[in-house]
Formats: C-alpha cells, structure tokens, sequence
C-alpha cells in the first residue's frame, strides 16, 4: 500500500504541520519519497498520483483546513482521510462555525465590532487559522482599534473573554462507530493557551488527561463534541475546544486537521484511552480504499 502524507502550508502554522506530519510518517514508516510539501510539490503530486493509494493531508490553516487539498485530492481522484472540503470550509471560518453550533445548551462568546464599548478584556483572534497564533488580549476599544490597523490583512474576530476552566475533546470515527475521546483540561501557565504553551517545551501549558470533572459535566462535554462533530459532518477525527464557567459551556472552536506532534493533544488523549495512534491511522485508511 502506497500512502502519502502532503503538509507544509504557506500559512504560519507551517511549522507545526511539518512537525505533524514528521510525527505520522514515523509511526507509519512512510519513505520521504511520499511525503509532499504543498504547493510547491504540487506538479509533482499530479506525476506521481498513480502511485498512490491514499493521502493523509496534514496542514493546518488555510490549504488544509479550508478545503483547498481535499478539493484537488477529489478533482485528481485520489482518497483521502480526514473530513470533506465542505466541513473544512465550514469549520475553518470561526464567527461561521460559532453561529452554527450556539444553542441552549452550547453558549458562545458575545461578539464586538470596532467602536462598541465594553467594561472588562475581550478577546482577538483571526477568524480562520489555528495554534493561537495572532491572539490577544484587549483591554479598550482604542487597543481593539490599534490591534486591527496593525493587523491590517487579518479578519479579526473580537469577544468576550470568558474565563473559566479550559477544555477540550477529541472525536474519532473508530471500529465500533463515532466516539469521544478522554477530555483534557487545559491549564496555562500565561493568561491563556497561547503557541508557547502549545508547543514551546520551557513554557508548556499543564494538561491533565482525563480531566478531573464531575461526571454531568464531563457527559455534557463529550455530548457537545459528538454534536459539533455531527453537524459539521467531520470525517475521521475533530477536536472542539471549549470554557466551561459556572456550569455553562461555552464552545470555542473545532478543527478538522488537530495537532498530531507529540506534544499535541490528541495523542495524549488515545494514550489515556489506549487507542494505538498507529492503528487508528491504519483503520482511516484502510476504510478509503
């Protein structure tokens, strides 16, 4: 069986998905000779496309997790694991993805525009990427005024900062059907889960897997994964992140191509559950062929 692995980006969450990929072609034993780095590799893909069986798409933000690989994999004809374009598109887009998933019994964030005024800190973030990266805290509208003509090729998306405990939880489509996988709760060591407290080993956040909660709290979690997992018609695997303060959970997002470094938190979260990382892989792929 020929699999290949495409990651890289032309995003800045680059780094991380070559550190994903490197993470899944080790436990695969994939040869360099089918890893490909999109798009410079993309005339390549197209050459060698016959001698592939299926594609694991590792890139996180846009070219991954917007659907742009999947629509190309699908117009080449080549399977793939992971959810379809439309899931991605949908997801990816985080003011889109909130508004979808806000229910009774999924809170989300109040939202701000330029010249609204608010009493406490609020929240930036680019409404498509990933890894905390171009996060904030923001204190005045003059500083979320300043934040956006600094940030000038970046679509903002400003909240309300919810405090509280910090969780998230994994999904997999698995042997005996969809299933949450344990919850981890999130504790940083700074003002709130940044990229250094993903990935810098000096500065790493705690994670405590399975999270200690109590059990309607922990049911209610899973449950909301399951349903955001659901409506978006993810395929495979996705992780939603959420806040849950004085018993209301507030959803944050959810990604489609989660982080699969060893640091990352879905390989923790099979860890705990004794799902062989190796074997899930192999049971998405064999299911594409």
């Amino acid at each position: 069986m020929n699999i290949a692995i495409i990651t890289g980006g032309n995003n800045s969450e680059r780094k991380i998905s070559l550190e994903s990929a490197a993470h899944v072609q080790k436990i695969l034993s994939i040869p360099n000779s089918h890893i490909f780095d999109y798009p410079t590799d993309r005339e390549l893909l197209l050459r060698k496309r016959k001698n592939i069986d299926v594609c694991i798409p590792i890139i996180h933000g846009k070219g991954g997790e917007d659907g742009e690989i999947q629509l190309l994999l699908q117009e080449i004809g080549l399977p793939y694991v992971f959810s379809g374009p439309k899931s991605h598109q949908q997801t990816f887009n985080k003011r889109i993805a909130k508004n979808t998933i806000a229910t009774d019994k999924i809170s989300v964030a109040k939202e701000f525009c330029i010249g609204d005024t608010f009493i406490y800190s609020i929240f930036v973030k680019p409404i498509s990427g990933g890894s905390s990266i171009g996060t904030a805290i923001i204190n005045s509208s003059q500083k979320l005024e300043e934040f956006i003509r600094q940030n000038p090729t970046i679509e903002i998306l400003a909240e309300e900062r919810i405090i509280g405990r910090e969780f998230s939880v994994g999904v997999i489509d698995y042997i005996n059907g969809t299933q949450p996988l344990p919850i981890i709760e999130i504790i940083p060591k700074g003002d709130f889960f940044d990229y250094n407290s993903k990935y810098n080993t000096e500065t790493l956040a705690k994670e405590i897997c399975p999270a200690d909660i109590p059990d309607d709290i922990k049911m209610r979690l899973q449950d909301a994964a399951l349903s955001i997992h659901t409506v978006f018609n993810c395929k495979d695997i996705s992780r939603s992140d959420f806040i849950v303060r004085d018993d209301t959970i507030y959803f944050l997002e959810v990604n489609t191509i989660p982080g699969m470094t060893e640091n990352s938190l879905i390989p923790k979260e099979l860890l705990v559950e004794n799902i062989s990382f190796k074997d899930l892989f192999l049971y998405w792929i064999k299911n594409k062929l």
